[in-house]
């Protein structure tokens, strides 16, 4: 559904009678940002766009704001992003990755909607070029922003994340050649650690299961974990793989897990299948934290 959506607002954006700059220009307060984007050199890439998303500070947020001449163009792309991220979508993402190719992490519906350092004061102004979203201050990178980096999740219930899982999708990858009918089954020990079960089905029949403990390495969110199917060394997470979880349905009902160098991605959920709008989700989540869902294979069932 959502995908559907999205694909609905990019033939309206393109149907429009003005691209981002026309857009602006007539709602007046925004002339800082299109005299800098012509400076930088940007207009013309950003003209011939398609399912651009802008966070367009005003005037007076530019003139608050302290920005050297070096750092323009790395502001700029700070505050542009593809593909088309509506309101709906920004709520649900943990982090969107800019052009600049840094992320902006951090969402709170504390007071309005804050972005960063910013807060939204208008969402979802159409255009040919994509969306536009209105904020009230420069958003503000520094050494610490992350720059290519995953963002897991804030916070696991671990004792709900527990049970059965269907793996839906993956990336290729050498461990799971020829495997079908995935799934992973976590139970936790009494000792804090989770045992893991994966099974995986070869197309002849033959079933093959692989026991293994998760630890969980940040105990204050539960969300980041090391999986080791070595035995004897697995108790201690040696030769451990990272499992990162990065998307996880409020009911508990599917997850997006990946490693920290994006080798290895998968979508798991409570049932063999995902709907579509839930699959939708899942591919813009990856595309917010740096994946390619192209790469995703589906996980065949025999």
């Amino acid at each position: 559904m959502i995908r559907f959506l999205v694909m609905m607002m990019v033939i309206s954006f393109s149907a429009g009678a003005a691209d981002w700059r026309e857009t602006l220009k007539q709602r007046g307060n925004f002339s800082t940002f299109i005299d800098l984007v012509d400076q930088m050199g940007l207009a013309s890439s950003l003209s011939k766009a398609n399912n651009l998303t802008l966070f367009v500070p005003t005037d007076q947020a530019f003139a608050d704001a302290e920005v050297s001449s070096d750092q323009l163009l790395d502001v700029l792309q700070y505050h542009m992003a593809k593909p088309v991220l509506t309101k709906k979508i920004l709520r649900v993402l943990n982090g969107v990755k800019t052009l600049s190719g840094y992320y902006i992490t951090k969402f709170s519906l504390d007071s309005g909607f804050q972005l960063g350092n910013a807060e939204v004061v208008e969402f979802n102004i159409t255009n040919d070029n994509g969306v536009i979203h209105i904020i009230d201050s420069v958003l503000e990178k520094n050494d610490s922003t992350s720059k290519n980096e995953i963002q897991p999740v804030s916070y696991v219930d671990i004792d709900k994340y527990m049970g059965l899982w269907y793996e839906v999708y993956r990336y290729p990858n050498r461990f799971e050649r020829g495997c079908g009918n995935v799934t992973a089954e976590y139970a936790l020990k009494h000792n804090g650690s989770v045992s893991v079960i994966n099974t995986c089905e070869r197309s002849s029949g033959k079933v093959k299961k692989a026991h293994g403990t998760a630890l969980v390495v940040n105990k204050n969110t539960n969300s980041e974990l090391k999986v080791s199917f070595v035995p004897w060394l697995q108790r201690y997470g040696i030769f451990g793989g990272d499992y990162n979880i990065l998307y996880l349905e409020e009911n508990y009902q599917y997850v997006m897990v990946g490693s920290k160098d994006r080798n290895f991605l998968w979508f798991l959920a409570r049932t063999e299948t995902l709907n579509p709008e839930d699959l939708s989700l899942l591919r813009l989540q990856a595309i917010s934290q740096g994946y390619d869902p192209e790469r995703l294979i589906e996980t065949p069932r025999f």
